[in-house]
Parts: structure tokens; sequence; C-alpha cells
């Protein structure tokens, strides 16, 4: 017979899978509550030194000092911003911030700094959080906390500008997974739920490498104990496909890296890149020092990689071996290591998105899988001699990343630093000396551009975007015939390389070769219709052809590939202009205008459409601002219509 309950006695109830698993007695000592804060002002004093320093060539010129999406604070250009696939990536999140900053602050760099640094400081906070909320234990959560914070494989996400979408993406990232878990807790309350997914959109509209947030959502399923089921993936399925969506906009852009390196190498060249990457990641946990920017893809000689490439898959494999082997804390190793594998897959170049073989910046969400295997670890030391040592050496190594992370922060102080570091630490490869002699030649240093590229070509004199760059140099210092000639060779080592087509196109116009650079735009659009201004190119030069609804057509493709190109927009308000299309004219300097204000040409075409259009009151007023920018041809019209 059952045993009799005592009267008014409840009937206990089954314990939830969900239920927080009651945390081992912690042996450490008990962490006071200022530790936390103590953590973040730690961090922001280490990161302060990044206020100081300016933007750097490497994508911050495309993201800040070039990019006319960001000029445009208007309802006009926030939509233009939501349409736009802007450097192959569909990210509106990040341009909004750069939008804001650019609106308020121009182009002074610090704004833009410490808006990084708070979403680190706000990252640091929701890691603590999210791992209290997973492990139940404090030393876990701030061991967690500190790695993230302060581990100099994370400078590069912080200080550099142009990679906002890393820091802006993880913000969204940490919290959707804080608030799932939330969710579960909760036993399932919906509005944690729907919450969960909101955010996730947000994370996925900064940077498509939220897309692996749903699988990690099963892995923090079965961590937490729940039974995977119909109903718990079914649930999944709303944030599977927005992933699946930002994923197949991502690799539609990048769709011709991808087929460049997939043809550079086969199937077993890519078995020993992909297990060099999961060997410099581990590697770099430990020991995070000789950092660069770059990281290219290895120089082959004789059809052979460098010996490292070949070491590190048995180095690999033996590494995950050795984190598998022990029985203790397995199912905390299982779950940090899957944490760390699906959040660094997409970045593995398993399918290439990058000409980087590996980057120091997809480390920053991927370590807190391994960090939290070592702030288990560190939790579950039951000896307190044991635990005292090793609180010693941990305050010891975080003191050599405090240092480590402090001086590569220096490194980002401008172009100058970051480029020379790019040499110093890839001193015999082509490459280093071909990038910065792009940035060089950017920032008007043609001469010294001209020479790290002349260097890179006695490195190695294969390459066609070498001669290709050299001659664009070469164009831009008003030697069309040089620019020819090495655009030429780059086109004899590579015939489909669109850029080289378009860079001679361009010295074939200023030598008047008209025909022959009408037959290199056409070749250009027809390998590659994307390639940077080769519409408005080929737009112009149908122009003064006389081949007026030809250029409009070319000017609207270069609009539709370079949505923020603002010379676009004004020369097709001259088109319109000259085919009487007056109001079409209006529109487009009203755009171009926004995006370059000080252009007296502008001002004259869209004064002369008011002309024609009666609106005499508003036309004089754009025919005096084009006066007083210099452009001379208002003047006869200002003495005649605007006595």
């Amino acid at each position: 017979m059952p045993p009799k309950q005592k009267k008014n006695a409840q009937p206990q109830k089954p314990p939830s899978v969900l239920a927080k698993p009651k945390a081992k007695k912690e042996v450490a000592y008990q962490i006071p509550k200022w530790v936390v804060p103590a953590v973040l002002v730690i961090t922001a004093i280490i990161y302060s030194r990044c206020l100081f320093n300016g933007f750097v060539g490497l994508d911050d010129d495309r993201y800040i000092r070039q990019d006319e999406l960001i000029k445009n604070f208007s309802i006009d250009g926030i939509k233009t911003i939501f349409t736009s696939i802007y450097c192959n990536f569909y990210h509106p999140f990040t341009l909004l911030t750069f939008l804001i900053e650019y609106t308020f602050f121009k182009l002074n760099p610090l704004p833009y700094h410490l808006f990084n640094i708070i979403l680190h400081l706000l990252n640091t906070w929701l890691v603590y959080k999210l791992v209290h909320e997973l492990s139940g234990k404090k030393i876990t959560a701030l061991a967690v906390m500190i790695l993230f914070a302060l581990h100099p494989m994370h400078v590069e996400s912080v200080v550099w500008v142009a990679e906002r979408k890393d820091v802006l993406y993880s913000f969204f990232y940490l919290w959707s997974l804080l608030v799932y878990l939330r969710y579960l807790k909760s036993n399932f309350a919906k509005k944690y739920y729907v919450a969960a997914l909101l955010i996730f959109v947000a994370s996925l509209l900064s940077k498509p490498a939220a897309v692996t947030l749903p699988v990690l959502l099963i892995v923090f399923d079965l961590y937490k104990g729940r039974k995977i089921n119909f109903k718990s993936l079914l649930e999944k399925i709303p944030f599977l496909l927005l992933s699946v969506g930002a994923g197949i906009i991502t690799l539609f852009q990048t769709a011709d890296i991808l087929k460049e390196l997939s043809l550079s190498y086969n199937i077993i060249e890519k078995t020993f890149l992909i297990s060099y990457t999961f060997a410099f990641y581990i590697a770099k946990l430990f020991v995070p020092f000789n950092l660069s920017v770059m990281y290219y893809y290895p120089a082959m000689q004789n059809g052979m990689f460098p010996w490292q490439y070949y070491a590190a898959l048995p180095f690999v494999l033996i590494a995950f071996w050795a984190i598998l082997r022990p029985k203790k804390n397995r199912r905390e190793v299982i779950f940090g290591l899957s944490f760390f594998l699906i959040t660094i897959l997409m970045m593995v170049q398993i399918f290439p998105n990058s000409t980087a073989l590996v980057c120091e910046r997809y480390t920053y969400i991927s370590y807190i899988g391994l960090f939290y295997i070592a702030g288990q670890w560190i939790s579950d030391i039951k000896k307190k001699e044991t635990t005292n040592i090793v609180m010693v050496l941990f305050t010891f190594i975080m003191l050599a990343f405090c240092i480590t992370s402090y001086i590569r922060i220096g490194t980002w102080k401008n172009g100058d630093t970051l480029f020379n570091d790019i040499v110093e630490k890839n001193p015999h490869y082509y490459r280093a000396y071909l990038d910065r002699g792009a940035y060089r030649s950017n920032n008007g240093e043609m001469q010294t551009g001209l020479q790290d590229m002349n260097y890179s070509i006695t490195l190695d004199s294969t390459i066609a975007e070498t001669f290709a760059k050299r001659g664009f140099l070469e164009y831009q210092l008003g030697d069309n015939e040089a620019a020819i000639f090495d655009n030429t060779r780059a086109i004899r080592l590579d015939p489909e390389m669109a850029e080289a087509y378009n860079n001679r196109g361009v010295a074939y116009y200023r030598l008047n070769k008209t025909d022959l650079a009408l037959e290199d735009f056409n070749k250009t659009i027809l390998i590659n219709p994307k390639t940077e201004r080769v519409f408005y190119n080929r737009g112009v030069l149908k122009s003064e052809n006389g081949d007026l609804p030809g250029s409009l057509n070319d000017l609207t493709m270069d609009i539709k590939y370079a949505p923020g190109d603002g010379d676009a927009y004004g020369f097709r308000g001259y088109i319109n202009f000259q085919l009487q299309n007056y109001k079409q004219t209006i529109e487009d300097i009203n755009i171009s205008l926004k995006q370059k204000p000080d252009i007296g040409m502008s001002y004259y075409y869209r004064g002369m459409s008011k002309l024609c259009l009666k609106d005499t009151t508003n036309a004089c007023q754009d025919l005096k601002r084009a006066l007083q920018l210099g452009y001379k041809d208002a003047a006869d019209v200002l003495q005649k219509c605007c006595k």
C-alpha cells in the first residue's frame, strides 16, 4: 500500500528538466560585488588608448570617407541603406550607426572609436550574464568575462572602425541568446521567444555572421536538459529561415571570391588549409602574440605549402583528443567545443568569404566556447591550495594579455602604423607591399606607393592584380602609356580580370582612343558588370559620342550597383537635362547635392531645369550658388533672367 500522506500536504511536482542545476559549492574566494564593474573599468582604461587613433586605410575609407550612403541623413537615405548591398554584405544597422555618427561628427574618429568601446563593454557584461545563466557559477562567469574582455585576439574587432559590424552583431547575438535562456527558464513564455527572434533579426541586419545562432539554440536546449522533439525543432524554423535568407544573399554577393579561391586549390589542399585555420585559432588562444592584421593565403613552392600547414592536421586531431579525453566535466567540454565550432565554422574558409585565410576578429564570439571550458575547469577545483596557484597564474596571464592588448591597440593608430606592421610581419610576401602601396597611393603618396608596387613585382611577377593596381596608379600619375602596358600584362596573366580591362579603358579614353576604350568597357561588363564605376565610365563615353539614351541607361545601371555614387546621380541629371527631362534632372541633382553639396555644375543644371519649368525664383537661387562655387556659365543666365 502507498504510504499515507499528511493532511493538507500538497502533492510534489516532478522536477523540471529545465530546472537550473544546483551549482557545486565553489571553493574559490567569494566574488565581491565590485569585481564585475572593476573588470569593465579596467577594460575601458585599456581600450581608451584607441580614442587617440585615427582611421586606417583598411576599409575605413570605403565605410567612412568614401561611402556616400552615410552622408544622406533623410528618409530616402535611410531607405537606400536598407535596400543596398555594400562591400558585398547586407548590414544596414551597421551603416545606420555610421550615418548617425557622420551626421553629427563628420570625420572626427573619436566618436566612432568611443561607440565601439561602449559596444565591447556591453558585450563583456552580456557575456558575464549569459555564462552565469548557463553555468550557475559566478567564478565561471567572471573567468569567461575577463578572458573575453581582455584577450588580445579581440583587439581588432574593437579598435577597427570599419569592423563595427562585428561588435554590433555580437551585441544582439549575445542578447538574443540570453533572452532565449530566459524563455527556457520561464517555461516557454512567448514574450521571450518573440523578443529573442526580433533581437536575432537585428543581429543579422548588423552582420551576416549571425546565421549560426539557430544551430546554437539547439545546443543550448541540449545543455539545459531540454528534450529535442518536434516542438523544440519547430520553434527554430523562423530563426532558420532568416539565417538561410541572409546566407544566400551573402554567398551570392561573394560568389566571385568563392569561385576564385575554389579554382585555386584542390580538395586535398583545402583540407590542409582548413586544418591550419583550426590550429591557428587554438594556438592563438594560448599564445596571442606576434599578431598581424593580415594572414595571407600561403605561397606554394613546387606545388607544396610550408611545413606547418601539413603539421596542422595532426596538431588539431591531437588537440581535440586532449580536450575530449578527460571524463570529468565532459558535458561542459562538449558544450564549449560545440559553441566554438558552430560559431567559427562559417569563418574557416570551407565556403570562402574572404581573401584572408584567418582573421583575429573571427574569434570575437567563437572563443566564448573555449573560455567556457576553462572557466568551468577553474570553478571545479576543489583544493584551496590548487585554487590559489591557479588564481596567481591566471592573474599573470591576464596581466600579459592586458599589456599585449594595449600595445596592439597602438598598431591601429593610423594607416601608416598598420600597413608598416603588415610589411614587418610579412617581409617576403608580395601582397604585403601591394596592400601598402595601394594604401599609400590612395592617400596621395603616389611615388612611395609606386615603389611598394615595384618591389611587390620583384617578389612575384606572376600576379595579375599587382600589374592592374600599378597600372591604375600610373594612370593617376598621368602616364597613360605605362598604364596601358601594365594592364595589358595583367590581362595576359589573367584574361578574365575585369579590373584590368576597366583600367585600360580609362587610359585609352584619356588618350582619345575612344573605340579601344569602349571595347574594354564592354569586355569589363561582359566579365563582371559589378566592376566599380565601369557603367559610369561607359556612360560618360557614350555621352561624348552623342548616345544620350545609352549614357542614361549606363548611369542608371551604375546607380543600381552603387546607389551611393553621387557622381552618377549628378551626371545622370546632366544627361536628363540634355534630353529635356527637367523634373528627373532636379530629382537626380537633389540626391547628388545631398552627397556632394559643393559642386557648382550641379546647382547650374538644377537652376536651368527650374527655369525651364518656370520656377524662376528658386532657379535664380541655384544659379547664384553655382556662380559662388566658381561655375562661370551661370553669370550670363543670371544677368538675363535674374535681374
